[in-house]
């Protein structure tokens, strides 16, 4: 809604940057959700969502470093690379199915296996590889990079300042949520 919030969080947008079509509420029932997101690859098609627990409960610097965090991600173009990933790995494993359907078929007992399936099987294993290791490894640099962004808009240039931040943040989200901020991510 118009108001207070929204001018704070446009301000925010336009501070870091970066174009959006709107910054939106993100109803979420059932039990507190302490989440955001971006939605988007064009300007003018790409959305900020908070969910409303979120608005409500987070002081408004944490508010602005999740902002900045969200944002991020578009200018950085994540979701740009996370498509190409996507494309790429589905490319790699269905190239790759033939060949290492027949070194499959080379393990005793999987010769009555048909053809096709033990192809299926192997791209879908190679994708699960690719998905859990290489995403993996991909989606956390670019996670950091967004909350070095988040950190930046938090502290107005000053990264330091803004670092601190963006580690209160994290921790708001894990303290309202109850997450043990010692937990693997």
């Amino acid at each position: 809604e118009d108001g207070p919030l929204r001018t704070e969080l446009a301000g925010a947008c336009a501070d870091a940057g970066v174009r959006v079509g709107g910054i939106l509420r993100w109803p979420v029932r059932g039990g507190r959700v302490y989440n955001a997101m971006v939605l988007g690859v064009l300007p003018r098609l790409r959305y900020v969502l908070f969910t409303d627990d979120l608005l409500r409960d987070f002081p408004p610097r944490e508010r602005v470093a999740v902002l900045g965090h969200e944002l991020g991600h578009a200018r950085h173009h994540h979701l740009w690379i996370y498509l190409m990933f996507a494309l790429a790995t589905g490319l790699v494993s269905w190239s790759a199915r033939g060949p290492l359907g027949e070194l499959f078929a080379t393990v005793p007992g999987t010769e009555r296996i048909a053809e096709d399936v033990r192809a299926g099987l192997v791209a879908l294993a190679l994708l699960a590889v690719q998905w859990r290791l290489l995403f993996g490894f991909l989606s956390r640099a670019c996670e950091r990079q967004a909350d070095l962004a988040g950190a930046d808009l938090a502290g107005g240039g000053d990264l330091r300042a803004g670092a601190a931040t963006m580690r209160e943040a994290l921790g708001s989200v894990a303290r309202l949520a109850g997450i043990d901020p010692r937990a693997p991510s």
